[in-house]
Formats: C-alpha cells, sequence, structure tokens
C-alpha cells in the first residue's frame, strides 16, 4: 500500500508539473523562458541542417518596415545579418531602403566558403552565421562566420580571401582601414592553463586580433593576459564555479579614431574598447603596451557593443539580463554611457516614456549622425531607430519562418548610400531575389 501511494504521489507531481509547466509558458510565468530555450534546443537537434537554430517567439508584429517618422530618419540604407526566407532561411545579409525594400541580398554559405569543412557543417545542429560585418561603397563585404573565419566577398558573392583564425562577433574599422575582430583559441593544455589562477583546461583563449584589408593578421592580443597583467584577474570571480569552456566570451573591439581622440583626456588615437560579456567588463587599453587606462565591471549585466561616442562619452548596449520574461524585473535592456575622465553615467534609450526593449542575448546598436540610435532587438528579430528624445521613427521586423519563429537579427548598420549607387553594382540586374 505504502509504495502505491507513493507511485501516486510520483504521478500526481508529474501531471501537476505538466500542467504547470503549460500554463506558465502560456502566461509568461516562470520558468516559461527556460522552457523555451530547452525546448528550441531540442528541436534544433532535429531540425533540417539548413534551418536557422537561433529562432524564438514572435514578439513584434507585423513583419517589414514601418516608417513612423519619414522626416526624422537618418538617411541612408540599412544592412542587415540574419537568416532570410530570400536564401531559403539560409545564413546572410541584406541591404534594405527605409521602405523596407530589398536592394541586394548577400549568400554566406559556410560549406561554399570552407569546402573541406563541409562535411562539419553538415553535422553541426548549429548552422553557422554572420557575427560582425563591414560593408564597402563597391558592395564588398568583410565578415565573420562566427568562430569560423573572417571573409571577404564581392557583391556578386564571390570569395576574395578568408583567414584561418577562428573569428566570430564583431568587426571594426580602424583609421588605416584595417579590421579589429574577436578571435578564440581552444587551450587544451593543462599546465598552460596553470599560468592563470581559477582557469582549467579545456577553456576558450579570446584573442583581439587586427587584420589588413587583404586578410593578413597584423596583431594579435591574448585577452586573458591583458587581465592577469593588468591585475584585473580578480573579475573571473564573477564566473563563480565556471572555470573552463567559455570563461570571457570577447564580443567587439572598438577602436578610438584620431578625429575623436582629443574628447578624451585618458586615450589616445588607436586605444581600443574591449568588451568582456561573461565578466560584464568594458575596458580601454593600448594595443601596443597592453595597458589597460580605464575598465568598468559593475553596471552591465552581459552586455554588448562599446562604442566611442565622442565629447568624452562610451555608449554599451547593456542586455540588462534578468530571469523574468521580457526583462520586466530590470525594466528590459538598455544603451547606458560611460563619461570615464567624469565618472559619469546616462541612459541613451530607453528615456522615461519611452519604449521599453529586451534581449538577453545578442544585440547591437549605431549612434547615427543625426543623434538617432539605430539597436538591434536580436532575439526579437527587430531593428528600430530612435530619436535622443525617445521616440521611434522607423523600425523593421523579421519574417516568421515556416514554424512561426522568429530569426535573430545579428546586426543592423546604416551606410550612406542610395538606392542609385547600389543600383550599379555588378550582379545587381539579373538577381532574381530583388
Amino acid at each position: 500500500m505504502n509504495r502505491f501511494a507513493q507511485s501516486l504521489f510520483v504521478i500526481a507531481l508529474c501531471v501537476l508539473s505538466f500542467l504547470y509547466g503549460f500554463v506558465s509558458i502560456k502566461a509568461g510565468l516562470f520558468p516559461s523562458a527556460q522552457l523555451n530555450s530547452v525546448y528550441l534546443q531540442a528541436r534544433s537537434l532535429i531540425s533540417p541542417s539548413n534551418r536557422p537554430n537561433h529562432v524564438f517567439p514572435i514578439v513584434h508584429e507585423p513583419a517589414g518596415a514601418n516608417v513612423i517618422d519619414d522626416d526624422a530618419i537618418q538617411p541612408g540604407l540599412t544592412l542587415i545579418t540574419s537568416f532570410f526566407p530570400e536564401l531559403d532561411w539560409g545564413p546572410g545579409a541584406k541591404l534594405i531602403a527605409r521602405d523596407g525594400k530589398v536592394l541586394h541580398v548577400w549568400a554566406t554559405t559556410p560549406s561554399d566558403i570552407w569546402p573541406e569543412r563541409a562535411n562539419e557543417f553538415r553535422d553541426s545542429y548549429k548552422p553557422k552565421y554572420i557575427h560582425g560585418i563591414y560593408l564597402y561603397p563597391d558592395g564588398d563585404i568583410i565578415f565573420n562566420i562566427d568562430y569560423q573565419g573572417m571573409v571577404r566577398m564581392d557583391s556578386c558573392g564571390n570569395i576574395k580571401w578568408r583567414t584561418e583564425e577562428r573569428t566570430h562577433h564583431s568587426i571594426n574599422s580602424d583609421q588605416d582601414g584595417n579590421f579589429w575582430a574577436s578571435a578564440y583559441v581552444m587551450q587544451n593544455d593543462q599546465e598552460y592553463a596553470r599560468r592563470f589562477a581559477r582557469v582549467e583546461a579545456p577553456f576558450v583563449e579570446e584573442h583581439a586580433i587586427l587584420v589588413s584589408p587583404d586578410g593578413e593578421v597584423l596583431k594579435d592580443i591574448n585577452l586573458l593576459e591583458v587581465l592577469y597583467s593588468n591585475r584585473l584577474e580578480r573579475y573571473l570571480t564573477k564566473l563563480n564555479a565556471r572555470r573552463s569552456g567559455d570563461i570571457l566570451h570577447l564580443n567587439d573591439i572598438e577602436p578610438l579614431l584620431p578625429h575623436m581622440a582629443d574628447e578624451y583626456p585618458l586615450f589616445e588615437a588607436g586605444d581600443i574598447a574591449v568588451s568582456l560579456k561573461f565578466i560584464d567588463m568594458v575596458l580601454v587599453m593600448n594595443p601596443d603596451t597592453g595597458i589597460v587606462k580605464w575598465h568598468e565591471a559593475d553596471q552591465l549585466r552581459r552586455h554588448h557593443d562599446p562604442d566611442f561616442l565622442g565629447s568624452g562619452w562610451i555608449g554599451v548596449f547593456d542586455n540588462n539580463v534578468d530571469t523574468t520574461p521580457r526583462g520586466t524585473m530590470l525594466g528590459g535592456s538598455r544603451i547606458i554611457a560611460f563619461k570615464p575622465s567624469t565618472g559619469d553615467t546616462k541612459v541613451i534609450y530607453p528615456t522615461p516614456g519611452a519604449e521599453s526593449f529586451y534581449t538577453p542575448q545578442g544585440g547591437k546598436w549605431q549612434q547615427l549622425d543625426n543623434g538617432n540610435a539605430l539597436i538591434a532587438e536580436a532575439q526579437a528579430g527587430r531593428l528600430f531607430e530612435a530619436t535622443p528624445e525617445g521616440k521611434i521613427v522607423w523600425e523593421w521586423v523579421q519574417n516568421a519562418n515556416e514554424e512561426s519563429l522568429v530569426p535573430e537579427v545579428f546586426e543592423g548598420t546604416r551606410y550612406p548610400l542610395t538606392p542609385e549607387q547600389v543600383a550599379q553594382w555588378s550582379c545587381n540586374h539579373n538577381d532574381p531575389r530583388l
């Protein structure tokens, strides 16, 4: 009888757990976000290899561009990286006008770029995607296929070069036309790992590399060594029990350009802002000496994309992660700015009364020439442009795929181009995707 009662209790507990899980997903209660993440990971294991696994429930509708205040929008065209229906939901980039019209598409199929790794891509349940991109005026693009390498491709899709360094996340141009990018080396040597307290092999060793327009690696900086040489290793305690694997998660390197260097009393032209997500740190360092001149690690939660804004300010996409649906506990994600020379901070977006936004992972932003901010709400599949007062004047929402899920928007960047200039690029005249 006792055994029967115990079995009945276990069955009842399982039924109640299932029912609560069902209700939590429908109502957005804890742990709906965690359950949905588990579901998406399980689904990706059995999905066709050409389908994205970076897909999420619909937040914003309808899909497409929405011009809210035409006069307040920064002129130019917007380059977007994601998975697109024009590419059979494969990874790529497309350039759109403000009304959403597609002006150019680049397909970035990893097995075409690295045919020698075709089996690796076919066997992986995680399709590779663009994470970091730069557009030349003639239609060439330089981009990272995440954790695979950096590539230069022309407007027709021809590969000009590719790197063997495993780059990821970001690409930013310096004053000489070279590109800073994140790269990693998997370290399996436990004796080597002992150089760094709290680190155990295997672990991801993050590097900031500088690459020429021709694909030559000009500089290579080990960020873990930078932390230890500047006595910043204490921030590794933020990792709690994790000592191996992806411990820093370098997601951006931004150079300070000469035309605004005088506005930053603590820094010099060529210094770089470095974003280390898993220890919530942004630092500014001299890439030649390795000396860290400033760091912030107390006011950010799983951030991305620090940018030098001018007038002494550094703006950061702070994901501001919490465990509630849509980040309601902490108010959602934000763009926050720091002024290292004075210690001042300010929130650029959302301003009081402005619409909130939230992405627990991913996300980039761009300060536009007219003062607006172009923000990629990555896991909501949305880009939007907001004025300094917090008014949204333009937005673009990703299409849902055939499973009614929205692919992540990894990046959106406004370029000072016109449709007439793009029409002169090679391969645009007979492209059936346009």
